[in-house]
């Protein structure tokens, strides 16, 4: 395998010669929701939980009636949805689009609770 000009080998080109290998540091694994990170989250479930809830009371005093009386009423009445239904089912809806309005413009309790824990 001598070549006629003196024998000598043509040297490797580049990309057949080996490269030292590269050190790749392992990743960081990924991190994990403290509880930190998860507080203002349950803290704007509660507050929408509560809202809910004094949103079917304020429903019931309108209507007059108990939920379950008003929710029983409804199955069986010969037009859907019935007018008390609408009137108890109004103040929840109003106060939980108000309070994820109220989230999307970052002013929700869970936001604030965010702000305390970040400072």
């Amino acid at each position: 395998m001598s070549e006629p000009d003196g024998g000598a080998l043509p040297p490797v080109p580049s990309e057949r010669r080996r490269k030292r290998p590269v050190k790749v540091e392992p990743e960081a694994p990924p991190e994990t929701k403290s509880a930190a990170a998860l507080l203002p989250f349950i803290a704007d479930l509660v507050a929408f939980v509560v809202l809910i809830g004094s949103g079917m009371l304020l429903g019931e005093l309108l209507v007059r009636k108990s939920t379950g009386q008003v929710l029983s009423e409804a199955g069986s009445a010969p037009k859907f949805p019935p007018v008390e239904l609408l009137l108890w089912a109004a103040p929840p809806v109003m106060l939980a689009l108000m309070y994820l309005l109220l989230s999307g413009r970052k002013q929700s309790f869970g936001a604030w609770v965010r702000r305390r824990t970040a400072k």
